[in-house]
């Protein structure tokens, strides 16, 4: 692996976003702890993160990919090699009638009250559950009545050679705790989801609920 001071100039000659060296992971985690990264880089676009997966691969540099670093414990001597940090950017949604996309990013609380919000009833379940969608989907969240599988359609993914395909549920092989990117090397840019129009008043009670009774724990 090339040392630091190179891995550095070279991701920033890049232009694929901000570029941190020695940038604590502290800072990027919900429990706060966590030693430095070499390089942590914070993408601005969609773009930036496949130039630095074709970087990481070509160079056969070490790469870490972080969502929003909901219960993520990262040992005090950090990380090796790249840190690529996917929270900032991928952070948006759209409803398409009874469907709604939802960015890896966005944190299931986030999502299930947009849907709430949209009158559409589904993600309820995930209210109260730590974590983003992109993380969601890779270990098939669930909680009380729902898991992600019952409300996923499709995902789009983009596979560490910087290829963009849409995949369908069957695919992603959701299971127990499962999906088939434990297997595979391939980021989650969003899910499509399918909703069902619902009481808003009953919706925000039933989320109300699941909270109070996360909480309660």
């Amino acid at each position: 692996m090339m040392d630091k001071a190179e891995l550095v100039s070279r991701l920033r000659d890049l232009s694929a976003g901000e570029v941190r060296a020695d940038e604590p992971l502290s800072a990027h985690t919900s429990f706060h702890i966590g030693g430095p990264a070499d390089a942590l880089v914070l993408p601005g676009r969609e773009e930036d993160i496949a130039a630095v997966l074709r970087f990481a691969a070509e160079t056969a540099t070490p790469l870490t990919v972080l969502g929003n670093g909901s219960n993520v414990l990262v040992w005090d001597k950090g990380i090796r090699g790249i840190v690529l940090v996917l929270g900032n950017v991928l952070k948006y949604h759209r409803q398409e009638g009874s469907r709604m996309v939802f960015s890896s990013g966005l944190s299931l609380a986030a999502a299930s009250r947009l849907a709430g919000e949209a009158g559409l009833t589904g993600m309820e379940f995930a209210v109260g559950i730590p974590g983003s969608i992109g993380g969601a989907l890779f270990m098939n969240a669930g909680a009380y009545d729902g898991e992600m599988k019952d409300v996923v359609t499709a995902a789009r993914l983009l596979d560490y050679d910087g290829t963009v395909r849409t995949v369908g549920k069957e695919e992603l092989d959701l299971g127990y705790r499962h999906s088939v990117l434990q297997e595979r090397h391939a980021i989650v840019l969003d899910i499509t989801t399918e909703l069902k129009p619902g009481n808003p008043a009953a919706i925000q009670a039933k989320m109300n609920d699941f909270s109070q009774r996360r909480q309660s724990k």
